[in-house]
């Protein structure tokens, strides 16, 4: 990666030369398009270039850091609610695979519907004392091979 970095030094100098400039001649226009282009298909640059890009927006001082607050807080936000909604899905995917599996073995005559209700309940404590099994929590289900575990 430093080797990397070191190849781009003329790149990234003349990038901050460009950037920092408050106007281009058609030919500095020209060039900085040919560098933003370049990163386009090569990650390191990109990013060095966004660094770059925020540490003069910090020099120049177009950074309002409550606005920054603000935005990370809502990206944090949308974030949690996008994982709890993607736990929820795995959580009624693993359920209806349970379904199945009891329905299978012939314990469940209930809907494949992912809520593990009384019939669902019902099916589980019939499995476990069939197979003579202690568990309390459906953990030791395993929806890859479809047994207990």
């Amino acid at each position: 990666m430093v080797e990397h970095s070191l190849e781009y030094r003329n790149i990234i100098h003349d990038y901050w030369t460009l950037a920092s400039r408050p106007t281009l001649t058609e030919s500095e226009a020209d060039r900085l398009e040919e560098i933003l282009h370049k990163a386009q298909s090569e990650p390191l640059l990109e990013f060095l270039l966004d660094e770059i890009d925020h540490i003069l927006a910090h020099e120049l001082g177009l950074l309002d850091e409550q606005f920054i607050k603000h935005q990370q807080d809502e990206l944090r936000k949308a974030i949690d609610q996008a994982w709890c909604e993607q736990v929820l899905l795995e959580i009624r995917n693993r359920s209806k695979a349970i379904q199945k599996y009891l329905k299978g073995k012939g314990f469940y005559t209930g809907a494949i519907d992912g809520q593990i209700g009384p019939r669902t309940q019902e099916a589980i404590a019939l499995l476990k004392k069939e197979a003579n099994l202690k568990f309390e929590r459906l953990e030791f289900f395993d929806v890859e091979t479809w047994s207990i575990c």
